[in-house]
């Protein structure tokens, strides 16, 4: 394809629970991301410190489109909000996304705007649509069992390590309901080789997420162990609600799987930017890479990045679940680094002003285009000047079919301003956390009892974020009632 449309292109990268200080331009000592340092290095706008909105997919990915925070009308589903793609599909823009995340795939409001939405479902093949169908028949029976089992013996998911061993033993091919990366590349590239107008790409690459299945070739530059991916799923499932400490070695095994996972999706970045360069669509193409959350390997306790009502694992606003990767690249965009907070809710109308396309209103992020006239190499703001929180939300439990059902749902608040981040619960079996993330970048130190006036200054910007939340969704709602009203001549 060679697009020589003068309105530029936009792709949108996003990798599954990739972690920020698991990339090499981030920090990270092992070689995960060549391929992605060279971008952020020379081409591209690297922020050190973007946030997700949400610690799992359907919390983050529906702020990430719509850019507006994660928790509206009652739920973190993408419902009756603009998506970007809606909007770049009214001015013209074809518009396509690829992925195999179930919760992507579950929710058809995902695929709004989009003229083309290739999921799971497109990529599977009956055989594989099949089993995938009956093993989640077999978790819902599963959640029974462990429930009458957990009452009646008092050995906590001691049946699911029995069972998950038998399993893992037993069976000897791995059938994944997930594509890897460069299964993904080959729909992409088919897809772009017949797009001749402007576009709209969004990618969303799975290999980081658990069941890690990296190709073996990328695991032996990570660990002497034997590759099995067999072992990866029997460790992962043991370490997902800790209810079966595993060793260190175990530990590392899983952490090398992930890294393993990470350098096979930097290649397939890297053949996605050799295309773009092939195919004469690197000068008039933006690109967005970015995760949608990231991932704990114990650093608070656990293993995984959300909480449900089958796991019974709280869910988290730690930063190892929320700090991710963004970089922008894209003809004329200058090899800068910035440090000051941004989040992910900043990439609708980022898009918008990359295309000169006026914003929405209702978006309660900003334009990062603000930083591209900076001509440092290293820019480090003073955050003591900066007022504009990074905020994160979610319910909790994660899954969205229980919003309703859960006599326990709750929500999170993670409220951060300069140094300070503030972590609300509305449960009143959780306390709330205040930590110093420049002096305790782990956030292991619980400040809420020795600087009071602070908590209570953060606390109080938190539940008028909430309520000025609450009130602007409910307004919101009103209108797309009335309007669905109209449309079909009720009133």
């Amino acid at each position: 394809m060679n697009n020589n449309n003068s309105k530029k292109n936009i792709i949108l990268i996003t990798i599954d629970c990739l972690r920020a200080d698991h990339l090499g331009c981030l920090g990270y000592t092992k070689n995960t991301t060549p391929n992605i340092d060279s971008l952020s290095n020379h081409k591209g706008i690297l922020f050190t410190q973007a946030f997700s909105n949400g610690p799992g997919t359907t919390s983050s990915i529906s702020s990430l489109l719509t850019g507006t925070y994660p928790i509206y009308d009652d739920n973190v589903l993408i419902k009756d909000r603009q998506t970007i793609a809606k909007i770049l599909n009214n001015y013209g823009y074809k518009t396509a996304a690829f992925h195999s995340n179930v919760h992507l795939t579950r929710f058809s409001d995902y695929k709004t705007g989009f003229n083309t939405f290739c999921d799971m479902q497109n990529l599977l093949s009956k055989s594989d649509k099949k089993w995938t169908e009956s093993i989640s028949n077999f978790k819902k029976a599963e959640l029974k069992i462990l429930r009458y089992f957990e009452e009646k013996v008092k050995r906590k998911y001691f049946l699911r390590n029995i069972t998950s061993y038998v399993y893992c033993k037993t069976r000897k091919n791995i059938t994944l309901s997930t594509s890897l990366a460069d299964e993904i590349n080959k729909k992409v590239f088919l897809w772009l080789d017949n797009c001749n107008s402007p576009f709209f790409l969004w990618i969303h690459y799975m290999d980081t997420h658990v069941p890690y299945h990296p190709p073996e070739e990328y695991f032996n530059e990570f660990s002497n162990e034997p590759y099995s991916t067999n072992k990866s799923i029997y460790f992962h499932v043991k370490a997902l609600d800790n209810y079966y400490k595993l060793s260190t070695n175990q530990k590392k095994y899983l952490q090398s799987m992930y890294d393993a996972s990470i350098k096979h999706v930097d290649n397939a970045v890297n053949e996605l930017m050799k295309y773009l360069e092939d195919n004469e669509l690197n000068n008039n193409t933006y690109v967005i890479l970015t995760a949608d959350h990231g991932e704990e390997f114990w650093d608070h306790g656990h293993f995984g990045h959300v909480g449900n009502i089958r796991s019974m694992r709280p869910l988290k606003l730690y930063d190892e679940s929320i700090h991710v990767p963004l970089i922008i690249f894209g003809h004329n965009v200058k090899g800068i680094v910035i440090n000051q907070p941004v989040s992910l809710v900043d990439i609708a109308p980022t898009i918008l002003d990359l295309l000169d396309i006026p914003k929405l209103e209702k978006y309660d992020g900003k334009s990062l285009t603000l930083f591209f006239e900076e001509s440092d190499d290293a820019i480090v703001l003073d955050e003591n000047k900066n007022n504009y929180p990074i905020i994160a939300e979610v319910i909790d439990p994660a899954d969205p079919i229980w919003y309703s059902k859960s006599q326990n749902r709750s929500e999170l608040y993670s409220y951060r301003i300069n140094y300070w981040k503030y972590i609300h619960y509305t449960s009143p079996n959780r306390t709330d956390e205040l930590y110093n993330v420049k002096n305790d970048p782990r956030e292991t130190i619980n400040l809420i009892n020795t600087h009071i006036d602070i908590a209570q200054k953060l606390k109080s910007k938190v539940l008028t974020h909430i309520k000025s939340k609450n009130k602007k969704n409910a307004k919101d709602t009103t209108k797309d009632k009335i309007k669905k009203l109209k449309k079909f001549g009720k009133i």
